[in-house]
């Protein structure tokens, strides 16, 4: 019989990563949507994104990094790949440049291409209101999906309260929907989804402390 899933710590700095790391070393790309509809619909998406990378110091390898790739109708790695080991600072997120109006996932094709590394297990984030072109068409055999081609291991994409929809339509697996619906007003809820979202990706259970 299948035990039921723990429950969920109400915010991440009270929770851990369960179990070891184990396979090569990890790159995270968290990929911030900063198109004007996301960033009213998300205010909290950038500072939560920051607690989150606070977080992160404890319960990755030292040799495993974060990168974050700013995107809307086009995108800029605002921070390179960085040794969870060794300290750093997040840039402040990149601005109107990147397009006021639209997102697409499209986007980030070249960026985050660029980042994938054949030494390392490189997975993708992305924080958005799920209101983007680019979601992968699976009715034509996922032929639209280019993040899946471009050497990424895996895709994850929360979902929040704010953006209307309990899940992104067409974001079937292997990208399933998250496992809850978040706050994007509140950073300890958008660090929480992160949270939730790493655990996925690296199959370790997120704990309470």
């Amino acid at each position: 019989m299948e035990l039921p899933a723990a429950p969920l710590p109400a915010r991440l700095v009270c929770a851990r990563l369960g179990g070891e790391p184990f396979g090569p070393p990890l790159r995270l790309v968290v990929a911030l949507d900063v198109s004007l509809s996301s960033l009213r619909a998300l205010p909290a998406a950038a500072p939560g994104l920051d607690a989150f990378a606070v977080w992160l110091g404890g319960e990755l390898r030292d040799d495993d990094e974060l990168a974050v790739v700013d995107f809307a109708e086009t995108a800029r790695v605002r921070l390179e790949p960085a040794p969870i080991g060794r300290p750093f600072a997040l840039p402040a997120p990149l601005g109107p440049e990147l397009g006021h109006t639209a997102s697409t996932l499209d986007a980030l094709t070249g960026p985050v291409g660029a980042l994938c590394a054949v030494d390392r297990d490189t997975v993708l984030v992305v924080l958005s209101t799920g209101e983007l072109t680019g979601l992968p068409d699976h009715n034509s055999g996922g032929d639209t999906d280019h993040l899946a081609l471009i050497g990424l291991r895996a895709v994850r994409m929360p979902a929040f309260h704010r953006s209307g929809l309990g899940r992104v339509p067409g974001w079937d697996p292997p990208h399933g929907p998250a496992p809850r619906v978040y706050d994007g007003r509140d950073a300890e809820d958008v660090a929480l989804a992160l949270g939730v979202s790493l655990a996925a990706l690296t199959g370790r259970p997120l704990v309470v402390r």
